[in-house]
């Protein structure tokens, strides 16, 4: 794939994403950030914490820490102190943002749908160990360039 491919794909498939977002976002009163970040923790309930988002979504940590403090506003995270280390602190969904969960879940579903829809399923598993290696192959280059910063 040409360079300029790659790269219109990525911006292509952002646009997608925030376009499939944008009615769940409208009829819930969610920036995208802070959807992403409910979604985040909805799918990942292991990962916790601000540090957790901003690590795995790699977005800003000053964007996770202010869309968290709003989602607090908002009654749908409420912090919860470590037992062990009382310095970190964990976000947990409310029972209000259990009722959007079905939005955004259908929406990261019609994401998909979208994407490879018409893909017949030995092209999925294809298409899925693709992306896989190009997302190691991100990683290790990412994780390479910071161990020599």
């Amino acid at each position: 794939m040409a360079e300029v491919e790659v790269l219109l794909l990525a911006r292509r498939f952002r646009r997608l994403y925030e376009a499939v977002s944008q009615p769940v976002c409208a009829a819930h009163g969610l920036t995208q950030t802070e959807l992403d970040i409910l979604g985040f923790f909805s799918n990942h309930p292991e990962r916790d914490t601000a540090r957790d988002v901003a690590e795995w979504r790699m977005l800003p940590k000053a964007n996770v820490s202010q869309a968290v403090e709003t989602l607090i506003g908002k009654g749908l995270l409420v912090r919860q102190p470590d037992e062990i280390d009382r310095r970190r602190v964990h976000l947990l969904l409310t029972e209000k943002t259990a009722r959007m969960l079905p939005d955004i879940h259908a929406s990261r579903k019609k994401l998909s749908d979208i994407m490879t829809g018409d893909f017949t399923a030995e092209e999925s598993a294809v298409y899925l160990s693709l992306q896989r290696r190009i997302d190691d192959n991100a990683r290790n280059y990412l994780e390479r360039k910071e161990s020599n910063a």
